[in-house]
Order: C-alpha cells, then sequence, then structure tokens
C-alpha cells in the first residue's frame, strides 16, 4: 500500500518538475502533466506492490466463525438506462454466526468461492476464511490479496443429493 502512495506522489513531482524545465507558463499544461504523472506512478507503484507480494514468503491465516443457520438463494443485480439494461442472477449462501457480544450478524458469501463439508454436528457448524498474508516486515509495502479459500463445514444431511434431468 505504502509503495502505491510514494510512487503516486514521485509521479507528480516528476511530471511538474519537468513541466517546470520545459517552460510550461501555462496552467493547463501543469494540470495535464500532473494527471498523467498521478496515473503512471500510481501504475508503476501498483507494479512494484505486486511483485513485492510475489517474491516474499506467505503464511496461511485461517479465521474461524460458529455458524447458527444457513440457507442458499440468490440475488438478482440489474441496471437500465436509455432502453437498454441487464439483468444478473448470483447465487449465495446466506448465514447467521455468531457475534462476540452474544447476538447474531447475518452474512452472505458467493457460492463460487466455497466448498462445503459434511462433517460437523448440529453445535460445532462452522465457516472457515483462508487469507494468504507476508510473513516479512514487507506486508506494508506490497498488497493484500485477500481471502483465497472459504470452507464451510455443515452437518451431515444438510446437503440434499439428487438427480433430475429437465428436458422443457
Amino acid at each position: 500500500m505504502y509503495t502505491i502512495i510514494i510512487m503516486t506522489i514521485v509521479g507528480i513531482i516528476i511530471s511538474i518538475r519537468y513541466t517546470y524545465k520545459n517552460d510550461g507558463n501555462d496552467f493547463e499544461f501543469y494540470i495535464m502533466n500532473g494527471i498523467l504523472g498521478t496515473v503512471i506512478g500510481c501504475c508503476v507503484g501498483i507494479l512494484f506492490a505486486v511483485i513485492i507480494f510475489a517474491v516474499t514468503p506467505h503464511d496461511i491465516s485461517k479465521e474461524r466463525h460458529d455458524l447458527v443457520a444457513i440457507k442458499d438463494g440468490s440475488g438478482i443485480n440489474g441496471s437500465f438506462f436509455l432502453g437498454c439494461g441487464t439483468i444478473e442472477d448470483r447465487n449465495y449462501y446466506y448465514y447467521y454466526e455468531k457475534s462476540n457480544d452474544n447476538g447474531y450478524k447475518q452474512q452472505k458469501i458467493l457460492v463460487d468461492k466455497v466448498v462445503l463439508y459434511e462433517d460437523a454436528t448440529d453445535s460445532t457448524a462452522y465457516i472457515e476464511f483462508q487469507h494468504k498474508i507476508s510473513k516479512t516486515p514487507y506486508k506494508k509495502w506490497s498488497v493484500n490479496c485477500g481471502c483465497i479459500q472459504t470452507k464451510i463445514h455443515v452437518p451431515k444431511g444438510t446437503i440434499i443429493k439428487q438427480f433430475k434431468l429437465d428436458l422443457e
């Protein structure tokens, strides 16, 4: 993250200095070079941050949340503008997890990013998030890839197995 900020500032400084050295007395010239320097500096910063993340060693961090209830469903999104539009249907798992203050919080996660396991009991169902984190002191100079895998452990018999062909 620091890499992106620093490189953006360096890009702005270089572009303004370049404008000043080349006798750019026009205000619009300063602005355009400042924007160009910002974009180039930001791109170089992102590139360096990705390279730092790729070459540094990583650890897998596991985060576990107890489940109270789980249900599958879909979410429909869409947009419409001047006679054209799109509709998108995504499948989610909706679940309640127990919070630290004995309350319940509803969450949702895309079905595509989850692996289900039927190996828990009613009282031990849980969701596990695995994150890739950097083990070096340079982790604030790199990007974070986020959650790499999600596992939901549910009681046996939760998943209904059926085969149905519908040719209509």
